[in-house]
């Protein structure tokens, strides 16, 4: 008879540990705006602009992202201003846990288009960042930093994204 309660007991007392490992739903779409800020190594100019991407998330730790820009540099006066818009797709790793936060890496590919001297090149950016939920459905990115490589006139610029924003979440997994 004591032993279906001690044998309850222990099963109740085995099974703590598995509810905190359990995750919180995982969104099946996440769409951000960003502000964002480019600094081009080669010509020492600073972008101020936006970002938007999309990321599907198949299972908890992958997204496919997909990164539109565009950022603009204010020229002194007698120069011509300029614009950069990039387009990027590439895979999302995220470390989503019951935490409010998220740490994530991500490598995108594609190109950039530059309308002084009005020409498109390479582009690609690697980095990562946090994201801040707010609630079930809003996180703010907190931080999100990149390498941001672009290929212009057959040689490398080496230059960095820095950016910030919400984040909308859609669907769960």
């Amino acid at each position: 008879m004591r032993r279906i309660p001690l044998l309850m007991l222990g099963l109740l007392l085995l099974s703590v540990p598995s509810f905190a490992q359990q995750q919180e739903p995982v969104p099946f779409v996440d769409v951000s705006g960003t502000y964002s800020y480019v600094r081009i190594s080669s010509t020492k100019t600073n972008y101020n602009g936006a970002s938007m991407s999309f990321a599907v998330n198949p299972n908890p730790w992958l997204g496919i992202v997909g990164d539109v820009g565009g950022y603009h540099q204010a020229a002194p006066q007698g120069f011509p201003s300029n614009n950069l818009i990039t387009y990027l797709f590439g895979p999302r790793l995220s470390y989503r846990t019951t935490s409010r936060i998220t740490p994530f890496a991500q490598v995108l590919f594609g190109g950039v288009h530059a309308t002084e001297p009005g020409q498109s090149a390479l582009a690609m950016t690697a980095g990562g960042g946090f994201d801040l939920k707010i609630s079930p459905r809003v996180s703010i990115r907190v931080a999100q930093g990149e390498y941001f490589l672009t290929r212009f006139g057959g040689s490398t610029q080496n230059n960095i994204r820095i950016s910030t924003g919400l984040v909308i979440h859609f669907g769960q997994r």
